[in-house]
């Protein structure tokens, strides 16, 4: 890694730190749940972008991935049970995970299409507290595999669960597995990505 790209990653640690940071502060101390969870979900977007931030069309040229592409990239880092949920809900389905959260959250504000709940936290929990958390649906504890659990409804219709500090927890520990893999150099396209959208973006202003 040249003295370039060693001062690109560490700008990156650093703007990594204040996403969560700014989450962290936001979740525990103003008890925001709706600007948390929209903060989660262009967060995720935002690092999709450096892990995928081109792709082959079909015609052979070398173009921008869409906004879905890029929230894909870094949702599927967040675990098992979030690759689950996309498989479920991605591909042919209309309603699709990106679009029902992020584009919902950021655009309207609200979940689209589905019933929901934003799912805050009302004091400071350690990182091990919030990997274990249970929230009542239809008054019975559930624990929360991940940040987004579907419940099925009667009419058909669905209902998104989002528990701010789950996904909190996954996405952190997403970005720390991330940073470790570029550190490894062990996969040239993960850093060669990377270094694209680091260029692209004002990173080297960000002090």
């Amino acid at each position: 890694m040249t003295q370039k790209q060693k001062e690109q990653l560490e700008k990156f640690k650093k703007f990594t730190s204040w996403m969560c940071g700014d989450i962290s502060r936001t979740m525990f101390c103003a008890k925001a749940n709706f600007l948390v969870a929209q903060g989660l979900v262009n967060y995720t977007e935002t690092l999709g972008s450096f892990l995928r931030p081109y792709k082959t069309s079909k015609k052979g040229k070398i173009v921008r991935t869409t906004t879905g592409e890029r929230f894909l990239a870094f949702f599927v880092r967040l675990g098992a049970e979030y690759q689950k949920l996309l498989r479920k809900y991605w591909g042919k389905n209309s309603k699709k995970v990106y679009d029902d959260l992020r584009n919902g959250l950021t655009h309207e504000y609200l979940i689209k299409r589905k019933y929901f709940t934003v799912y805050g936290v009302d004091k400071f929990m350690s990182d091990g507290d919030l990997d274990h958390l249970t929230i009542k649906i239809d008054g019975r504890p559930t624990h929360c595999p991940c940040g987004i659990i579907h419940q099925r409804t009667k009419n058909r219709k669905g209902y998104w669960h989002f528990v701010n500090g789950k996904y909190f927890v996954d996405f952190k520990r997403a970005v720390e597995n991330y940073i470790k893999e570029i550190e490894s150099e062990k996969f040239p396209n993960l850093n060669r990505h990377f270094l694209i959208r680091a260029n692209e973006v004002n990173l080297k202003h960000f002090n």
